[in-house]
């Protein structure tokens, strides 16, 4: 067919087809697939690894087509079509955007970015050099065809050598080809494309389906070949697909003669499709391929587990395969649609771009206007300089190692840095607004960030916090904060206020023509209640899916709860301040007053005389020992999991002796201290508001009496063998009244800080013999004790010397696997090590009690979907046990426990008497359900999800699935609460009271 007959609206459609289903094919083995392992499933590994590689040359194919279908390219304007195709690209990201926020509630702003700058990640690798190759083939094409044949096929042999053979023998991306999705790689395959049309190559191919079959044999035969040497020389298949790469020689040849059959299949059925809506089925299939939401997703809860049958495997494949397919088919015809709205086209036609001159007149109009705007750029670059300055010193103070703190915050929080800036500049524009003269309204802002960075600094230096909303209600006593301020300072930081304020009127006498603004009084109004009204955002920061919050986790804000000054650190003190403005405590109970208090107070002083009817008076030397073993769990519990050996074979023993079970844990791989604090409290976390995700930092500060369980004992000790920066623990220890704290760099030191070989982490024995010492200590007087341990406590990105423990199974990714090994060998050290202290309980002549938990699951389940396995993954091992002086060793029935009910089993494990509010608590953990928040509207412990209660068979129940009995506990429990945290603790000095001798 001549040239000048060539349809040019139609195009081969055939190669592109079969180039789009590989690609699917692929993502599919990739992301829906979990890839399996030679050591657990050799048959299944060739089968996958003989697919892919199989498909891997999808990459190979466009490329080729592209350039075979020269004479098709060579007079188009491919810059002319760019705005139509970005803005297909564009709609297709905020789509799939938009509806992975409302189906997972993901949200980054790397999320957002990509969708307007593409090739500033890796996403779209292959795409973002195939579109650099298309805008160039014309002039390419124009180049190549003034070569003469014998020219032509010496640029052929020359680049295949260099490209292919010499890769091929070193087994090495010589060139950065990237996979095959680098530019020189595709612009290498253009060429070859073009060669083989215009030395007829193709045409010449005889017995092309055995050759077809041979080549496919020969890439699938290499993996299994290569795999056999790898294993003779490595021990095992590190390297099975040295060839499988896209510019092996084998897999170019696959590629020739694959390309070739489809050519000559195109030639007799002639498919052709209109040339907009490939490169729009295109557009599609690299979106939906491509994008980090939608391979995340996938995998993250629809990844095909290997635990089945082949066939249903393979069916599997099949399944996501035609999902996929029709997904993007579907989308390509919706955007076609949408290419004919007016709207579209107006703003195609605002973006298009005829030609390179177009293109860089462009680029003038984009400078001209950043010209335009120069003075309020260079106030946004001054208010930048501050915020770096500022994150600067807040780094100073926070951490031990400054610089590289600094430069990791400098080039991973960009976008808090820029928050901070937009907020600095609406409140400047504010001020500005209200008065009307720049130059104060600009000094005024930045006193007022000078001062609060000032602030910040000297407070964590003084109580390890920034400054944080609840300390304006200081401000009252201002001059008794000055007295703790160095006199030195005070005069310092007066003079800068001064030069500030001079300097400030003189720039608005002399300098107010720069920013003059002649805005009339109802425009100035209308921007203040605009920014007044986006300012509101603030009081429901931490309201989920609110404006401000979508904001805010879209900028990859790290509220830091648990660590205020890291959160200062990170967002920097101003956004921190604001992070803390929306803390509801808990919401109001109905019937609340102090009437009702009163009542319930009566009632349960009642109950705890009955109850002491049947129980014992405390000994003097009485010990009650509370064990937080981190991040401790039975594995062998996980779902579809299967592990080799018993990890924790003493640990199982013990609790068929003595009280056990499991307890719901509101946390999971985080939020120990909120563990601590409802076993100390008594108080549960589920009964807290939704922005109240971390008590010690938000809520125990500021209770003017905080009861915990401690209240009943003579001597108190804390023993946490790691830093107490974290949660605030330092300051809630001394509000709890402990005598000692121990922990690392304390002023009580710890006298055991051995390390098992390789681990970061001070060893549970040494915590253990720690604990023995501070029993030995105390001769007189009753006392309680708060370990909370470190050994296992994650990441687990080192290996102990001997591990012994295996497993099998979706439910660790492969990434995690040796972590998993890790984390399982050091439960085994600390069920050695736990046994051993029971031993020593046992000796010691005094009535001890030992309640161990553990706090929550290690983060390292992610093949497990938290939608279904929540309760699961939330369920930690807990024992009670008294020592051998005590001669009372229960057994309680108490399948699964929430912590808060610790204090109460506790004492009726050692048969003590109460006080009346753990009389209330012993109630509620009989009566009442484990009550803990929804796993899955809390996996990560930012916010408390909804309550939820867990039976002892297991079922999940909602407040009305109480019965009446439960339901009168569990309201005078949340009453008492609710006045405790967030009243006018009428019931404080009950709750605190000691057991009468």
């Amino acid at each position: 067919m001549k040239e000048e007959s060539i349809n040019q609206n139609k195009l081969p459609a055939l190669a592109v087809i079969i180039t789009a289903m590989f690609f699917i094919i692929e993502r599919v083995l990739l992301t829906a697939t979990t890839a399996p392992s030679y050591a657990e499933a050799p048959r299944r590994y060739f089968l996958f690894a003989g697919m892919k590689v199989l498909v891997a040359v999808a990459v190979n194919l466009l490329p080729l087509w592209l350039g075979y279908h020269w004479h098709l390219f060579k007079n188009r304007n491919p810059l002319a079509r760019m705005a139509k195709y970005w803005l297909f690209y564009f709609l297709s990201m905020l789509f799939t955007f938009v509806f992975f926020f409302f189906l997972r509630g993901t949200l980054t702003f790397r999320d957002l970015w990509i969708i307007f700058f593409p090739i500033s990640q890796n996403y779209f690798g292959f795409a973002a050099s195939f579109v650099f190759i298309a805008l160039l083939s014309p002039y390419l094409f124009h180049q190549l065809e003034k070569l003469e044949l014998v020219r032509v096929k010496q640029i052929l042999i020359v680049t295949t050598i260099l490209a292919v053979l010499l890769p091929t023998i070193f087994s090495k991306d010589l060139w950065g080809f990237l996979a095959g999705k680098g530019v020189l790689w595709q612009l290498y395959l253009v060429v070859v494309g073009f060669g083989l049309n215009r030395l007829k190559l193709l045409q010449n191919i005889r017995f092309l389906v055995p050759k077809l079959i041979g080549s496919m044999l020969v890439v699938v035969s290499l993996i299994f070949i290569m795999a056999q040497v790898s294993r003779s020389i490595r021990g095992d298949v590190s390297t099975a697909e040295r060839f499988s790469v896209p510019y092996s020689l084998f897999a170019m040849g696959y590629s020739l003669y694959l390309f070739a059959f489809i050519e000559r299949i195109q030639e007799k059925i002639n498919l052709k499709m209109s040339s907009s809506f490939l490169a729009t089925y295109l557009i599609s299939l690299v979106v939906i391929t491509n994008n980090g939401l939608v391979t995340w997703s996938v995998s993250e809860y629809y990844r095909l587990p290997l635990d089945t049958s082949l066939k249903k495997w393979l069916l599997g494949i099949i399944t996501a395969f035609g999902i996929f397919f029709i997904v993007i088919t579907l989308w390509s015809i919706v955007l076609n649609a949408v290419s004919h709205i007016n709207l579209f086209k107006r703003l195609e036609n605002r973006l298009k771009v005829e030609s390179y001159q177009g293109l860089f007149e462009r680029g003038q109009q984009f400078l001209t206007w950043l010209k335009s705007k120069k003075r309020v750029i260079w106030l946004g670059i001054f208010y930048y300089v501050l915020v770096v300055i500022q994150m600067g010193i807040m780094v100073l103070v926070t951490s031990g190692y400054p610089k590289e703190v600094f430069l990791e915050n400098l080039l991973t929080r960009q976008p808090a840095l820029l928050l901070n800036v937009a907020i600095m500049m609406a409140f400047m524009l504010l001020l500005f607004l209200i008065t009307n003269r720049f130059w104060y309204a600009a000094t005024f802002a930045t006193m007022f960030y000078v001062v609060l960075t000032i602030s910040s600094y000297l407070k964590i230096l003084l109580r390890q916090e920034p400054i944080l909303p609840g300390d304006l209600t200081m401000l009252t006593g201002i001059n008794e904060i000055v007295t703790l301020v160095q006199p030195t300072l005070l005069i310092v930081g007066a003079i800068i206020m001064v030069i500030l304020a001079v300097s400030a009127w003189l720039l608005q006498r002399r300098a107010q023509k720069m920013y003059a603004q002649k805005i009339s009084y109802k425009k100035r109004l209308l921007g203040i209640g605009v920014i007044l009204f986006l300012f509101s955002g603030v009081f429901f920061i931490n309201h989920q899916n609110s404006p401000a919050n979508l904001l805010f986790r879209l900028l990859r804000i790290d509220n830091q709860f648990f660590n205020q000054p890291k959160g200062a650190q990170k967002n920097g003190p101003l956004v921190q301040f604001l992070v803390n403005i929306d803390v509801d405590v808990m919401d109001e109970p109905a019937g609340y007053t102090k009437e009702k208090i009163t009542e319930v107070m009566t009632k349960y002083d009642n109950v705890a005389s009955e109850i002491n009817m049947q129980r014992a008076a405390w000994p003097e030397n009485q010990t009650i020992i509370f064990n937080l073993s981190e991040s401790f769990s039975d594995p062998t519990r996980i779902p579809e999991t299967k592990i080799t050996g018993d990890p924790i074979p003493n640990l199982r023993q013990i609790k068929t002796e003595t009280t056990s079970g499991l307890m719901v844990s509101t946390g999971y791989g985080g939020g120990t201290a909120n563990i601590e604090w409802e076993t100390l409290s008594g108080l549960s976390l589920s009964n807290l508001a939704p922005t109240l995700p971390t008590p010690y930092t938000q809520l125990v500060d500021k209770q003017d009496v905080a009861p915990n369980f401690s209240n009943l004992f003579d001597h108190k000790i804390m023993i946490h063998p790691y830093v107490a920066t974290l949660y605030n623990r330092i300051h809630v220890f001394e509000k709890y009244g402990f005598d000692a704290f121990y922990y690392q760099g304390s002023e009580d030191e710890l006298s055991h800080t051995d390390r098992i070989s390789g681990s970061p982490y001070i060893s549970d024995k040494a915590a253990y013999a720690e604990t023995l010492d501070q029993l030995q200590k105390a001769s007189t007087g009753t006392q309680f004790i708060q370990l909370s341990t470190m050994q296992n406590h994650g990441p687990y990105d080192y290996t102990y010397p001997d591990n012994e423990f295996d497993f099998i199974g979706p439910s660790v990714e492969k990434t995690n696997s040796q972590a998993f090994r890790t984390y399982m060998q050091g439960l085994k050290y600390t069920d050695d090590a736990l046994v051993t202290f029971l031993k020593e309980l046992d000796k010691i002549q005094k009535p001890i009690t030992f309640v161990f938990y553990g706090d929550h699951l290690p983060s390292l389940y992610s093949g497990l979907d938290m939608a279904e396995y929540g309760i699961e993954l939330h369920e930690t091992d807990f024992f009670v046990y008294n020592n051998a002086y005590t001669r009372n060793q229960q057994k309680l029935t108490t399948d699964i426990v929430s912590p808060n009910y610790f204090s109460a089993l506790s004492l009726q494990q050692a048969n003590l008497k109460v006080t009346p509010y753990y009389a209330l608590l012993t109630q509620l953990a009989e009566k009442v359900p484990a009550m803990t928040t929804n796993p899955a509207s809390s996996s990560q412990n930012q916010f408390n999800g909804t309550q939820i209660f867990v039976t002892n068979d297991g079922e999940v129940l909602d407040e009305g699935d109480l019965t009446k009995e439960q339901k009168a506990v569990f309201d005078d429990y949340r009453l008492i609460q609710y006045d405790l945290t967030v009243g006018e603790q009428y019931s404080a000095k009950w709750a605190t009271q000691k057991v009468t001798k």
